[in-house]
């Protein structure tokens, strides 16, 4: 049979990975996943810098759904291949993008923080529910800066922290004085203040704000939330074009 050529030519070269890496193939197409993983779990023990086995035990425990086992080949590939992070990352956006947030998370948990990869961590700790995490990378995306401090100032929104949102958004618009505001910066403090639940001073700052910036229809869809939170629907449908 095919598995019985394959295992012999596993056992005919124990030690080289194309043997091993097409019979853990054919045991996984067989429905036999856990055998398969087994397989490369034995291989990469014995060579734990062998970049194929990796990959492929990374593959394979993706599409399983073994989160202890996709995290620590990430990190065991990583290691050994450092170039290979790229690769990683597709592996966890392709993880997020199908409902398997605890196995990107699991992933990022394994390896060291990234600048350039810091959102997408937050995405996953946020979509576990690691608040406490998410608060490490809020807090660490403020650098100071007025994009890291509005980059910051979003995930403060997406947590529900307004309080902490209006702070460094408000400290932008601040900053600006009488120049133009930054769109951006006045957006995340009226969403802040619509999670506050001041209805009133929310629907105040979105009104300022000049048509047609890239922020639009956040501010539309804003402008209408915080007016049904004052009570005023029929303004509200108005806001978002709604018939009466």
């Amino acid at each position: 049979t095919a598995e019985s050529a394959l295992r012999a030519a596993r056992e005919a070269s124990p030690e080289a990975a194309a043997p091993t890496l097409a019979l853990a193939a054919h045991l996984a197409s067989s429905g036999r996943t856990e055998e398969a993983l087994a397989l490369l779990d034995a291989f990469v023990t014995s060579r734990p810098r062998d970049v194929a086995a990796l990959r492929a035990l990374l593959t394979h425990a993706l599409v399983a759904g073994d989160a202890r086992r996709a995290s620590l080949a990430a990190l065991r590939l990583v290691r050994a291949s450092p170039v290979h992070r790229r690769e990683v990352r597709l592996a966890i956006e392709g993880a997020l993008a199908h409902a398997q947030a605890p196995i990107a998370h699991a992933i990022f948990r394994a390896l060291p923080v990234l600048e350039s990869e810091i959102e997408l961590r937050f995405s996953a700790a946020l979509a576990v529910g690691d608040r406490d995490e998410c608060e490490r990378l809020a807090l660490r995306m403020d650098d100071g800066s007025t994009a890291g401090r509005l980059r910051a100032a979003e995930r403060w929104i997406e947590l529900g922290d307004g309080a902490r949102a209006e702070e460094l958004a408000g400290e932008v618009l601040l900053e600006a004085g009488r120049a133009t505001p930054d769109p951006r910066a006045q957006r995340i403090v009226a969403h802040a203040l619509v999670l506050e639940r001041r209805f009133a001073r929310a629907a105040e700052l979105l009104a300022s704000m000049p048509a047609g910036t890239s922020e639009e229809a956040a501010r539309r869809a804003l402008l209408a939330a915080s007016l049904e939170g004052a009570g005023l629907s029929a303004l509200a449908r108005e806001a978002v074009g709604t018939p009466r």
